[in-house]
């Protein structure tokens, strides 16, 4: 009797060993840091070229540990799109956008993500 409440304690350790050993690994690479995801909406306009000025802000923000994905598509401002990303550029000259795009967006920066206008983003979505 005592053999066999030995071995049992002895297989109940190993696997409370092994079962803690899988949490604390799991727990260590949700410790780790991650990329921050940056969406950088850009338009095909070469006045304020936003195709030119991607490359030369990623080069550098790469370097910090940010990825930016580069599009010049309004649909994607939409709410399955927006959570792939921590925060949106805005560089360009769109004047209009369709309602769930301009909900989405709103919706995503009062969640707290981060907005980024630059320079002739104050005239994007001017009737909004």
């Amino acid at each position: 009797m005592k053999t066999i409440n030995t071995r049992f304690f002895c297989v109940f350790m190993l696997m409370a060993i092994l079962l803690g050993c899988k949490s604390f690994e799991s727990q260590k690479k949700d410790d780790q840091p991650r990329r921050i995801e940056i969406l950088f909406l850009g338009h095909a306009n070469e006045h304020h070229n936003s195709r030119a000025y991607m490359p030369i802000l990623a080069s550098s923000l790469t370097q910090s540990g940010i990825n930016i994905t580069y599009t010049e598509d309004v649909e994607d401002l939409n709410a399955e799109n927006l959570r792939r990303y921590d925060g949106v550029i805005l560089y360009a000259n769109y004047e209009s956008r369709l309602p769930e795009q301009e909900r989405a967006l709103l919706k995503y920066v009062a969640e707290g993500h981060a907005f980024i206008p630059i320079h002739c983003a104050s005239f994007c979505f001017n009737e909004s």
